[in-house]
């Protein structure tokens, strides 16, 4: 069964599948993903000096095998996977936002991904599925088409606790009032209701 979920991930045949399984063995006994990476040797190794934190390269003490495998899967699914899925996009941006610097750095970006969702597929014991994220964005979107962007949230928050200070000046007069009406406005347009003066 995992076998088959595996196989499923762009970039992973059938026998990459059975080699990774044979790598691994229990995927419970990594408690996070993150762990799971680290296993696999596809995130940097974190050095700190005199209180900085600095990223390096990848540990050597990590699975040299599993390391490989991501790493052609990677490149594999960069430069000859033609099914279009949200990993295919995702490794087109990366490739082509470190083109000026690395394309080994974009692999290993792409590498890290790929163990991500193995990682998932081997806890959750179901197959890849290439449109899963896109499904997800549009059922957002029907359901909720006169909602607003995180980031506009965030400045509506912005905007609010700004006005909010404003009302708090004393002797401001008028001022005062259109903040504190303006304020409640963003309160309520942050909760989806209309505002009625």
């Amino acid at each position: 069964m995992h076998i088959n979920n595996l196989s499923t991930i762009p970039g992973l045949s059938p026998f990459t599948a059975v080699w990774i399984l044979a790598e691994i063995g229990e995927i419970h006994q990594f408690s996070t993903y993150r762990h799971f990476l680290a296993y696999c040797g596809c995130c940097p190794r974190v050095v700190s000096s005199a209180g900085k934190v600095y990223s390096a390269h990848v540990s050597r003490h990590s699975n040299a095998y599993l390391r490989t495998i991501f790493y052609n899967a990677a490149v594999v699914v960069g430069n000859f996977v033609k099914k279009e899925s949200l990993l295919k996009e995702y490794a087109l941006h990366v490739m082509k936002k470190k083109r000026s610097r690395s394309m080994k750095l974009a692999y290993c970006i792409i590498a890290a991904k790929i163990a991500r969702i193995v990682y998932a597929v081997l806890r959750d014991g179901k197959p890849f599925h290439p449109d899963y994220g896109r499904s997800l964005k549009n059922d957002e979107k029907t359901l909720q088409n006169n909602s607003f962007s995180i980031t506009e949230k965030k400045l509506f928050r912005r905007v609010r606790n700004c006005l909010k200070r404003v009302e708090d000046i004393k002797n401001i007069g008028v001022i005062g009032e259109y903040s504190k009406n303006l304020a409640r406005m963003f309160d309520l347009t942050l909760q989806g209701k209309k505002y009625c003066d």
